[in-house]
């Protein structure tokens, strides 16, 4: 089946208190061949996500994440005409929940 990792690991590292989360994490992707057929493979990669919950008031918590902290740069396949599409840097979220 074209595009499914021969391998594949992750892991995570969270922190918890008094409503304050972070998390780090980690996704190993292995080697994977690409619809072409033959021995035409993606490269395997790595990626690492930050996120983050800090309450600021009992009402107010903000939100955040970084993925793809050290900017890995990989390709997808795109399945409609099987072309290399770099996946974007490293990108940002940033946000405020408010609870009523």
């Amino acid at each position: 089946m074209a595009d499914v990792p021969f391998s594949t690991t992750g892991g995570s590292l969270r922190y918890t208190s008094s409503g304050f989360n972070a998390a780090l994490s980690g996704t190993a992707v292995g080697i994977r061949p690409r619809p072409l057929g033959g021995n035409y493979y993606w490269r395997p990669y790595m990626s690492w996500d930050f996120t983050t919950n800090v309450p600021l008031s009992a009402a107010l918590t903000f939100k955040g994440a970084v993925f793809n902290i050290f900017n890995d740069r990989y390709e997808s396949g795109n399945a409609v005409n099987f072309l290399d599409i770099p996946v974007p840097g490293t990108t940002f979220q940033f946000g405020l929940e408010v609870t009523f």
